[in-house]
């Protein structure tokens, strides 16, 4: 569950995701990613062990996130 006051969650099947609200509150980000350990392997090696499984993610638009998305749509890329 992801609240406007935290911006970030990780995901239930490994992964994350984060939003940015611009400051007046006219426009918003979501990124959603999805990455194993083993294609994702870090320089310094620390890297915990993470292993990702297909899952469904809806997003339920409220307050200044929704009132953004109608004022201006919704691009998914």
């Amino acid at each position: 569950m992801l609240s406007h006051g935290s911006g970030s969650s990780l995901l239930a099947g490994g992964g994350s995701i984060v939003t940015r609200l611009a400051p007046d509150k006219a426009d918003w980000s979501a990124v959603i990613e999805k990455m194993s350990t083993k294609n994702s392997v870090c320089a310094r090696g620390s890297n915990p062990k993470v292993v990702t499984v297909t899952e469904d993610v809806t997003l339920v638009l409220k307050g200044s996130l929704l009132a953004a998305a109608k004022a201006k749509g919704l691009t998914v890329w």
